[in-house]
């Protein structure tokens, strides 16, 4: 797990990392379900859980839950479901949410968006993850796919995206769906906002090139929220190379200066669209 502290204490006005559930309904485990919504404003989105305003403060991993909670945390980011349930479970002992991924195939040489029987096979697959998951209490969203439209091939992959949406929120009507993509979304989000519209919120993983964010959103003509799933210290691949071609590293406090910097300009001023964020690659707690 990363350090985030030095940029979850920025985020406004503190809430408390271990929120009071307000139910709904009841899940067939006995847990409560707090339902989560994003909610249309005057002045542009906003999420809520249980009917309370919810903005994001995560950090993505798989450990040192309670440390992410220290640091002024309330979410986790995991990229599959595979290895979730104790993670889940950790999570919410902490008084943390999830934002629990869909793991989908990419497209290749072994699997084609263009092949039925191989997206319906797929779709049988995820249901039966949200199945299985639906109800747990730490639950905040599904994530479906992370960076998958790098290697798209055409439209069906946006069509099967939406089928995927579309049963998610007929077996869970309590936790939107969004879809994590690389800096390089602009078009993507275009096929993404016209042919998959039963995905609720765009999410997008940028490091280096964080700063590029708010003109890349309007580029893209995205009109709905967004959050930012990734974002940390500068990536290998895009950092300065020694003379025998091997990355420079930010030293730590090159790190934290950098992450800090940019989310305090970038992701905390727009109150209208951003619904918050995920830390992922910089410090080591």
């Amino acid at each position: 797990m990363i350090a985030i502290g030095l940029v979850l204490s920025s985020c406004g006005e503190a809430q408390p990392a271990r929120s009071q559930p307000v139910s709904q309904s009841q899940s067939k485990t006995g847990h409560a379900i707090i339902p989560v919504k994003v909610q249309k404003t005057p002045h542009g989105f906003q999420l809520l859980r249980g009917g309370k305003p919810y903005y994001l403060r995560g950090g993505g991993g798989l450990q040192e839950y309670d440390q992410l909670r220290e640091a002024g945390g309330n979410t986790v980011r995991l990229w599959s479901a595979d290895y979730a349930e104790p993670l889940l479970d950790e999570a919410h002992r902490q008084g943390l949410t999830v934002m629990l991924g869909l793991w989908l195939e990419p497209e290749d040489e072994h699997f084609s968006y263009y092949d039925p029987a191989m997206v319906a096979a797929q779709l049988r697959r995820v249901r039966e993850q949200v199945l299985r998951y639906r109800h747990h209490p730490a639950l905040l969203m599904w994530n479906v796919g992370n960076e998958l439209e790098i290697t798209a091939r055409g439209p069906r992959f946006f069509t099967a995206i939406n089928a995927i949406a579309r049963m998610i929120h007929e077996l869970d009507p309590y936790h939107p769906v969004t879809i994590s993509m690389a800096i390089g979304f602009t078009e993507h989000a275009r096929l993404l906002q016209s042919v998959a519209p039963a995905v609720d919120i765009l999410s997008i993983n940028v490091y280096g090139q964080l700063n590029k964010l708010p003109s890349l959103l309007k580029k893209s003509g995205w009109r709905g929220p967004y959050i930012v799933t990734e974002f940390g210290a500068r990536g290998f691949w895009e950092s300065d190379s020694t003379s025998w071609k091997a990355p420079m590293e930010q030293t730590s406090a090159e790190k934290a200066q950098f992450m800090s910097t940019l989310y305090r300009a970038i992701i905390e001023p727009d109150s209208t669209r951003c619904l918050g964020s995920y830390a992922f690659l910089g410090l080591q707690v």
